[in-house]
């Protein structure tokens, strides 16, 4: 935008907001930078101060098994900050490659927006996602999600996920329990144990 204005103040703005950027570029690409000074940093980015584009490469990049968890979930945060429709796209992106707590983090900025979520369940039906990678607290928060889409969408995923035979071995088990208990003899098993 700003380097669209023939203005020569605008010109000097977009200068100083250009090197403003490339401090914490710096500070996230040194291997020696301390975690904190880094998660510090990485709020400056895609916030328009440079290129966002690069910026998301950037933070991107930082999404892989060799960087700590924490360091992760800063930059899920980060990404999940800005309202651009290429978000969901990036966080996905490195799905198999994130711990059972970064799956959580990254299901949850997704479900916070509706474009989001509804980009969620297409990864799934694209079986980018798999259906049972979705922990229980954030399949219900699918299936209770306020547009009526969103959840009519879920349902078909998860049905369809849902193993039948479960049903079959619960209903055989149930059948086999004994219909009175011996709480005498149960509480001589635990004494064993």
């Amino acid at each position: 935008m700003l380097e669209d204005v023939g203005d020569k103040n605008a010109q000097n703005t977009l200068a100083k907001l250009k090197e403003i950027n490339a401090h914490p570029v710096s500070i996230i690409q040194d291997p020696r930078s301390a975690m904190s000074e880094k998660v510090v940093a990485m709020r400056l980015l895609g916030r328009g101060l440079g290129k966002d584009n690069d910026d998301h490469k950037i933070l991107i990049g930082l999404l892989i098994p060799q960087t700590p968890d924490d360091l992760q979930s800063a930059v899920i945060t980060q990404l999940s900050r800005n309202f651009d429709p290429r978000v969901p796209s990036l966080l996905l992106a490195p799905w198999k490659s994130y711990s059972p707590a970064l799956r959580g983090q990254v299901l949850d900025a997704l479900l916070s927006r509706r474009f989001w979520a509804s980009m969620a369940l297409d990864a799934i039906q694209k079986k980018q996602i798999l259906a049972h990678e979705i922990d229980a607290i954030r399949r219900q928060r699918f299936l209770q999600h306020k547009d009526a889409q969103i959840r009519k969408t879920a349902e078909t995923l998860f049905a369809a996920a849902s193993n039948p035979d479960r049903v079959k071995v619960v209903t055989l088990y149930s059948a086999q329990m004994p219909e009175k208990s011996d709480a005498g003899r149960g509480a001589k098993l635990s004494a064993k144990s």
